[in-house]
């Protein structure tokens, strides 16, 4: 089997399959030998290829055997392939007793090639500077600098902003990461930081994770990773013009307790003390009272929980990032703040619930969608309501609505869904320029139903009267729709939204765009 001359794939120029197959028993048929073959070419036809090979074979073949029933349950329950730690450990010689063949002379020359590859000054060099270059870290002995995007930025309030970090690597510490970033601005004249440290104490079979962190800095507008933050030297070319940001200071003490329960679930428990100062264009901390505390300022207890049947990671030292699962991923939130500890000033409670999916549906494409909906019981200022995420920046952000503009929308009770359906070559198939430069073509729908308590809507719109830069509105059961298309891997890696405000309208919502065009990077295949 080999890869079509018309399919839509980055990077790779050629796919080849090989199967063999013997009888079992004179009456079944099993697959024997498989093996894969492909060739990466990254930088275009006249680059240096790659070429990845994979064979696997199988030996003493067993079926129709009761006693193999049970594992094989429990590995569609777990995981489908299980690798024992000790495998990597194994010497040359081991790995040739182990092997169904022996190595041919092309692949004995392979293996040789790229230990002296690995062993060579130069090329450990330029690895790590791709590294760097790439991904931002550098490590340095038994320590990590990085990421160095982060290192110059700056806004209205801070001027300009300069942050250092700095890290522990597994040289230091196998299962303890510690982090922390000193920041100065030169208009505002003050210092601000983190210190963290993350403390894995199980990674197999179930991950047990502590996390512990203080905070004092300005929001830089994070609520999903991979976002652009506002602290990072890009964003300064990519902001909104003519639109009133909104700053506000944050000093957050919080310990995490992440658990893995088994069979996709997971829980996440959370104590937080979280105080904030308004700093530009949102209403002083001055014109909110509270019974008992200090205005602007929470103890909250959290619980998360998850369910993600079969879900795959990749896994660095410290970290693993999801790589998907075939089923939906549901996670509820459950938080409880308290007033009197720490000077905490607001009794509240709060629920949420996510569902969310990735599906392909070939040959259509693939569709992603997330559903949620949230309450919050209690009366309080702004900043423990829902602010709906809006974006600042033309970078686009698929966690928010991007012709919304942060702290734009309150709610005490909401629900939303996103829609994205990656259609592949789609239209651009039947142009022959765009079907030679490989375009995709794909679909957007985000839509936000929200209303706000006439307790909650009397303390953060009605008490903002006198201060309205800051814009706060609540949807009042009205619903706010964006829609969206565009174009995806340009040049491979870039792609282009142009986005629609279908809802509300412009004399509700404001003098914000109803229309939009946004950019974005990314790597795929």
């Amino acid at each position: 089997m080999y890869l079509g001359k018309e399919a839509n794939i980055n990077f790779i120029d050629r796919i080849s399959v090989f199967q063999e197959y013997i009888p079992i028993n004179d009456s079944v048929i099993f697959l024997n030998r498989d093996k894969f073959f492909a060739d990466f070419r990254v930088l275009g036809k006249n680059s240096l290829t790659l070429i990845g090979r994979k064979t696997t074979s199988y030996k003493d073949i067993v079926i129709n055997s009761d006693s193999l029933t049970a594992t094989f349950k429990e590995q569609r329950i777990e995981e489908v392939v299980k690798t024992e730690k000790s495998v990597i450990k194994n010497s040359d010689s081991a790995w040739a007793n182990l092997r169904h063949d022996t190595l041919s002379k092309n692949e004995k020359a392979i293996y040789t090639t790229i230990d002296k590859l690995m062993e060579m000054p130069k090329f450990q060099k330029l690895q790590t500077n791709l590294k760097f270059l790439a991904g931002g870290y550098r490590n340095i002995g038994k320590l990590e600098i990085g990421p160095w995007f982060n290192w110059v930025s700056g806004d209205t309030v801070q001027g300009t902003r300069l942050r250092f970090d700095l890290g522990t690597n597994k040289k230091l510490f196998k299962n303890i990461y510690l982090h922390g970033y000193l920041a100065y601005g030169f208009r505002d004249k003050r210092f601000k930081g983190q210190a963290e440290a993350f403390w894995i104490l199980q990674r197999e079979p179930k991950r047990v994770r502590l996390h512990l962190s203080y905070q004092n800095d300005v929001d830089n507008g994070i609520s999903q990773v991979g976002e652009v933050s506002q602290d990072n030297i890009f964003s300064l070319a990519i902001r909104k013009p003519n639109i009133t940001r909104k700053f506000i200071n944050v000093k957050d003490i919080r310990f995490e307790v992440f658990n893995e329960l088994g069979k996709g679930f997971s829980t996440e428990w959370f104590v937080s003390h979280r105080q904030y100062a308004t700093l530009l264009n949102l209403p002083p901390d001055s014109i909110y009272t509270a019974n008992k505390g200090t205005p602007l300022t929470n103890f909250e207890l959290s619980l998360k929980l998850r369910f993600a049947y079969l879900e795959r990671f990749i896994e660095t030292d410290y970290n693993r990032f999801s790589i998907g699962t075939k089923y939906p991923v549901v996670e509820l939130m459950l938080a409880k703040g308290i007033a009197g500890i720490f000077n905490s000033a607001y009794n509240y409670s709060k629920v949420s619930l996510t569902v969310k999916d990735f599906m392909k549906i070939s040959p259509y494409g693939t569709v992603s969608y997330k559903v949620y909906g949230g309450k919050i019981f209690g009366a309080m200022p702004f900043t423990n309501l829902e602010n709906h995420p809006g974006n600042d920046l033309y970078y686009y952000n698929r966690n928010a609505f991007n012709l919304m503009n942060r702290f734009q929308y309150l709610s005490d009770q909401y629900a939303g869904a996103n829609l994205e359906h990656n259609v592949g070559s789609g239209l651009f198939r039947f142009i022959p320029i765009t079907r030679k430069l490989k375009w995709r073509q794909f679909y957007t729908v985000k839509a936000l139903w929200g209303s706000l308590s006439n307790e909650n809507d009397a303390i953060n719109t009605y008490a903002v009267i006198p201060y309205q830069k800051t814009g706060f509105k609540t949807l009042n059961d009205k619903t706010y729709i964006e829609v969206g298309t565009g174009i995806d891997n340009i040049f491979k890696v870039f792609r282009l939204d142009f986005i629609w405000r279908l809802a509300p309208s412009s004399a509700y919502a404001g003098s914000g765009s109803k229309f939009g065009i946004f950019g974005s990077f990314q790597v795929q295949f």
